[in-house]
């Protein structure tokens, strides 16, 4: 897959099929996320794949969906939901740059599972003290994103729009998804 086509392509899947992602699969995403950008290379984040059918249901069921086209994209417990979370944590007195830090970890992380022909959903709509006390969190670290992972059920599509105009995604008369992103045009100022 060109790099090009993932980055476009990429699209947060809200719909899995109900199978299982293989461990070596998550263990070679999650490989390749350690190599993302680290301010002063201080490699803060640490990963917890939570994989468990009770531990993912409880996780499951405190995790905000889709809020514009709320009920219509809520996933439902075995039928359409990620059989699979990745919660990235991070020390507890945290500096500015884990978040960023963050960032590239995931942006890597999703891009590698769509090489794998996975979906992903980048969630920091959670209750992070539920799930802090599901995982066991010690004091000093805390979830401070999740990733839903799994085969997709769903295809969103991307289109472009101009600045000012809507950008909430909504869905089409099929049920399918699309996700406005506001021209590269509208966003670069150049001097």
């Amino acid at each position: 897959m060109k790099l090009k086509d993932a980055l476009t392509n990429r699209r947060s899947i809200r719909r899995y099929k109900q199978r299982e992602v293989p461990e070596k699969i998550l263990d070679e995403i999650i490989d390749l996320a350690r190599f993302a950008a680290s301010g002063a290379n201080g490699q803060q984040l640490r990963y917890i794949v939570i994989q468990s059918d009770s531990l993912v249901k409880s996780v499951f069921d405190h995790v905000a969906w889709a809020a514009y086209i709320k009920p219509l994209r809520t996933p439902v417990w075995n039928e359409s939901a990620p059989k699979c979370f990745i919660a990235v944590t991070a020390p507890s007195a945290k500096v500015d740059s884990v978040l960023a830090d963050a960032g590239a970890a995931i942006q890597s992380l999703m891009l590698a599972a769509h090489g794998k022909g996975l979906g992903t959903c980048w969630i920091g709509a959670f209750d992070r003290i539920k799930v802090n006390e599901l995982l066991a969190m010690p004091n000093n670290r805390q979830v401070i994103f999740l990733v839903a992972i799994g085969y997709p059920d769903e295809y969103p599509i991307a289109e472009d729009v101009a600045e000012g105009e809507n950008i909430k995604y909504y869905l089409d008369e099929k049920g399918r998804l699309h996700v406005p992103k506001i021209r590269a045009k509208d966003l670069v100022e150049k001097f």
